[in-house]
């Protein structure tokens, strides 16, 4: 029997598909990497008989990167990137091994179908997955075609069994382009963000972040922003003054009637208007009229018109918006939500969604009636040739889906329903007034038929009051004419939504970009989001653009990278060479490159003005090796970071009280109150943590919202999920609660409390007036030594504290060591600043520390501290910490496990002699002797940590409490209790060399 392998993009994906394809009747079992799993069951394909086996990716296969030393910023000219770095495929993520387990699956399979999304990034990893398991299959006989592409939009019965029937060849054009996206991306990204890094970093010490990226897409997005801020800032407000009537239609009512000439800006000749008309006692009538209009439905929903609305109306950030679109499509609820139509073929079936939500408690009757009465035919949008618009496929409720989720699928399944509803009509009123010589009038308006309004309320016509009846000269007595001094006002800050709509106008990104492009001008701290979702920017992010339009505006603009997607458009519709068109854009950008480099001392006049020097910043630490004066240590981050209202710095132990602006819900009045959502960009970027996880020193924050999933704490009340939630951390630092942003804020005075925005405070008072705006992120800022005789700068690791080691060398360069720590709670270890920017050996890494060294006599290094293999991770070794006494420590140099061992021991050192087991290093400790754990009042042994009997009760096993990247291991488990850290028997890693000689070897070779 012949086999068929199926590939999928999500694993979600790959079970709904089997599932539907299957009929139910499948078996599934885990694969190779433990992620993706595999569905197996037997049918026909191509009139035979085979066994299918349906599994998934995770999103692209691989991952575009440069060569080897072509990654070392200091070893690379920036400028070589464009054409002489050579680029590499790489895989995405190698800890799932994705192209080993597509290998296993695929081996001895006679056809593969391809069931990756239907968008050119589903095409290009189509060809990943086709690069991975053809050479695996079984060869074909006589021409027979082995490949076959799979086209949907939804994951529906109907959609996937006609899908399976219809099956074609993946588009190579298509994956072309995004080939041809991602390495000018690449090059272009990595070329400017390389050398404005390394430019203004070592000449500013208080610049807000620590990477000054660049982006062919992210510029000019951030761009639009700084544009709409300068104009903000150059807005002069002028004065002018209206005229306002008011008149008696009766007894009880008056109307108010706006003047003909809107308004001047001369208080004089305003003021002789008001003289002109104040003195008549009647207005006559002069005209009256009657118009019946209509407002139209709207065009069907597409990807950008949901993000719009996503933004300004549900008040979520477009990438968490995205998310959630995506989730519900994985789950069958929603069709393919990247999409640029906004048109439905005439062979689409509107019925059938439509009667999905029949029996839907909430549009039922509204349902009901347009079937019976029949559909109204959409109106005609733009057919971008890719996917049907985004509508819903099956119907749901809150309690189904719940929070944002519903929110969205609501408002999707409302526009869908409001797309095949009739146009809302309403009769206009106006009546003409004269007043002396001038002349007035008002306007009133009556709903007909409400049409899609009734579906969309917050989309209905305005209910103005109504008119009396009145005929042409007809007269109404005045109650008051004055005149009213008013002023223009400035535009306000970009919204998201307003930002997006720039984008997509001027041809920034594509539907499935934008949202990252958002995402990283925030993340980079190029712009803060305030409240309704409106992006300001920050003083980094003004200089940079101002930068850019001192040196080559067309950097900025977006003119250039628009021009550069057609281009690549071109490639998928196949009226391009991908060839052509990669190396005339990366020549264009190469020139202007060599050019911004040539001029960069313009923007670096701007960037004095806004940032202190490194000379001025800092206090002195540690002493250079090269010129042996004091470098200044930098230490700009770890702060409460900057007010996103004021945008001053937040003082440090200051009392903070932070309510998060519920933005405005267009379906409020309607409902009850509903949950906020989380900001987007903000959520992907607030770490957590834990209740055994804070400490003083740590740049973490605090997730204690009992209301979301998997952080109520142990103890609390569903009805007062927040009470047990308060917690005490470094003052320096605040947090929204990400999950339930808008409902629940956490405060800081003395204590970090997850306050219920709308119910009242946990554990302190409330405040007379809620803020008008949300808090920022505390700014990553680097922490760095510099030497200002030298005029060299050092980066060290973030996130934790940094203080003098002793006033001890490095034997290869005599630099002082600095100690590095994450708190009592966390991890330490002792580092070079010179070696961890300017790795010595081979195999080191940028940024490690001495527990990471391998010299073969330092007493700090590896070599001398090293103990064995990690008992979680596959690449780390338990070192000791010899700082830590006398609660000593051993933590892996690589993920996050800490051993606490010998707690009150006079003395621990790591033996030459290695256990005979598990060849882990033996640990000689002197123990106090009045607190000794050894037989007999003895107080000095010698054993093995794994092993010895006596030592493995006095190890217990932790997690870290720290947030840096060097320290993620990939496991989370908490304290595995004493006794049980013994190595897996036969589990390789890294070995102490067993002698002084094997060091040596090691070292020099």
């Amino acid at each position: 029997m012949r086999t068929v392998l199926m590939v999928a993009e999500k694993p979600s994906l790959a079970q709904s598909i089997a599932r539907i394809l299957s009929r139910g009747s499948m078996s599934s079992r885990k694969g190779l990497n433990g992620t993706c799993s595999v569905h197996e069951y037997t049918g026909t394909f191509a009139g035979q008989p085979v066994r299918f086996k349906m599994t998934s990716v995770c999103g692209h296969v691989m991952t575009l990167d440069f060569l080897g030393k072509y990654n070392k910023w200091d070893k690379v000219d920036p400028a070589e990137l464009f054409s002489q770095a050579p680029t590499e495929k790489k895989e995405a993520n190698p800890k799932l091994n994705m192209v080993k387990f597509l290998q296993v699956e695929g081996r001895g399979c006679d056809h593969v179908v391809l069931w990756l999304d239907c968008d050119k990034e589903g095409e290009n990893i189509c060809f990943e997955v086709l690069d991975a398991v053809l050479p695996v299959m079984n060869q074909a006989h006589g021409g027979e075609k082995t490949v076959f592409r799979a086209r949907f939009s939804s994951i529906t019965d109907t959609d996937i069994c006609a899908a399976m029937a219809r099956l074609g060849e993946p588009d190579h054009n298509e994956a072309l382009s995004v080939d041809a996206r991602q390495e000018l991306d690449l090059r272009i990204g990595c070329a400017f963000t390389r050398f404005q890094t390394k430019y203004f970093q070592g000449k500013y010490g208080n610049l807000d972040s620590s990477l000054i990226s660049f982006g062919p897409c992210q510029t000019p997005t951030l761009g639009f922003c700084v544009e709409r801020h300068d104009k903000i800032q150059s807005f002069k407000p002028e004065t002018y003054w209206v005229l306002q009537a008011k008149v008696d239609a009766d007894k009880d009512r008056s109307l108010l009637l706006d003047w003909d000439r809107v308004r001047v800006f001369d208080r004089e000749i305003a003021q002789m208007f008001l003289n002109m008309t104040r003195l008549e006692k009647e207005a006559q009538v002069e005209a009256t009229s009657k118009k019946e209009k209509a407002k139209q439905r709207p065009l069907a929903l597409n990807t950008v018109e949901m993000l719009r609305v996503a933004s300004s109306s549900l008040g979520m950030g477009p990438q968490h918006a995205m998310q959630t679109a995506e989730r519900l499509y994985t789950q069958g609820y929603i069709s393919y939500p990247r999409t640029e139509t906004t048109h439905y073929p005439e062979s689409f079936d509107l019925r059938g969604p439509l009667r999905q939500q029949a029996n839907h408690p909430c549009w039922a009757d509204t349902v009901r009636r347009l079937l019976a009465e029949g559909i109204n035919r959409p109106r005609k949008g733009h057919d971008a040739g890719d996917h049907p618009p985004i509508t819903p496929m099956k119907s749901a409720t809150e309690a189904e889906l719940g929070g944002e989720a519903w929110r969205l699928y609501e408002y999707i399944t409302r526009h869908f329903i409001a797309t095949v509803s009739h146009d809302c009509r309403y009769l206009q009123s106006t009546i003409s007034f004269r007043i002396g010589p001038e002349r007035f009038s008002c306007t009133g308006k009556t709903v007909i038929s409400p049409g899609f309004t009734e579906i969309m309320p917050w989309q209905s016509v305005a209910l103005e009051e109504s008119l009396p009846t009145c005929q042409r000269g007809d007269t109404l007595a005045v109650a008051e004419v004055k005149m009213l001094e008013k002023q223009t006002s400035p535009p306000d800050y970009l919204t998201e939504a307003e930002l997006i709509t720039l984008m997509e106008k001027h041809g920034i990104g594509t539907d499935a970009s934008i949202p990252v492009h958002i995402n990283n001008i925030c993340q980079r701290n190029y712009v803060v989001v305030e409240s309704g979702r409106r992006l300001k920017p920050t003083n980094l992010g003004i200089v940079l653009v101002h930068g850019y339009y001192k040196i080559d505006a067309e950097l900025v603009q977006p003119t250039i990278r628009s021009a550069v997607e057609r281009q690549l458009n071109l490639i998928a519709q196949g009226r391009a060479d991908h060839r052509q068109v990669l190396g005339h854009t990366l020549d264009i950008f190469k020139r202007k490159f060599h050019y911004f480099v040539d001029s960069i001392a313009g923007m670096d006049e701007l960037m004095e003005v806004s940032f202190s020097p490194l000379a001025a910043t800092g206090k002195p630490l540690s002493r250079c090796g090269k010129c042996h004066r004091f470098m200044k240590f930098i230490q700009v981050g770890g702060g409460g970071g900057r007010c996103a209202q004021t945008g001053g710095p937040a003082t440090p132990r200051a009392s903070l009280q932070a309510w998060a602006a519920m933005p405005a819900d267009p379906t409020a009045a309607r409902r009850p109150q509903q949950r906020g959502s989380c900001p987007g960009p903000l959520a992907s970027t607030f770490p957590v943590v834990t209740r055994t996880n804070l400490c003083a020193g740590s740049s973490a924050f605090v997730r204690v919202c009992g209301e979301c999933p998997g952080t109520r704490w142990p103890g609390s009340s569903p009805e007062r999920p927040w009470q047990r939630s308060v917690l005490q951390v470094a003052h320096s630092h605040f947090a929204l609660c990400v999950p339930c942003y808008g409902r629940y804020t956490l405060r800081l005075t003395r204590h970090v409390s997850c306050v219920p925005g709308r119910t009242g405070w946990a554990g302190g008072s409330r405040p007379q007036q809620p803020r008008a705006h949300t808090p920022t992120l505390p700014q990553a800022k680097p922490s760095r030594l510099h030497c200002s005789h030298c005029d060299e700068t050092y980066t060290l690791p973030q996130n934790g504290t940094i203080k003098l080691y002793k006033e001890l060398r490095c034997p290869l360069d005599d630099f002082e060591l600095v100690l590095w720590s994450s708190g009592s709670r966390g991890k330490s270890y002792p580092l070079c600043p010179y070696c961890s920017n300017h790795p010595p050996f081979r195999d080191a890494k940028k940024g490690t520390g001495c527990n990471e060294c391998s010299h073969p006599t330092c007493p700090h290094s590896l070599s001398m501290l090293g103990i064995g293999q990690c008992v979680e991770c596959e690449s780390g070794v338990l070192v000791l910490d010899p700082t830590s006494g006398p609660k000593w420590r051993v933590a892996c140099n690589r993920c996050s496990v800490v051993a606490h061992c010998f707690e009150n021991a006079h003395r621990v050192r790591v033996s030459a002699d290695t256990c005979g087991a598990c060849e882990a290093a033996l640990l000689d400790v002197d123990f106090n002797k009045a607190k000794s754990p050894l037989p007999g009042d003895g107080t000095q042994h010698t054993g093995c940590v794994f092993c010895d009997p006596i030592f493995q009760e006095l190890v217990e096993l932790k997690h870290a409490a720290s947030c840096h990247p060097m320290h993620r291991g990939p496991g989370r488990r908490q304290g595995r209790g004493r006794g049980r850290g013994r190595r897996p028997a036969g589990k390789p890693g890294a070995r102490r060399p067993k002698d002084k000689m094997s060091a040596l070897a090691a070292y020099f070779v």
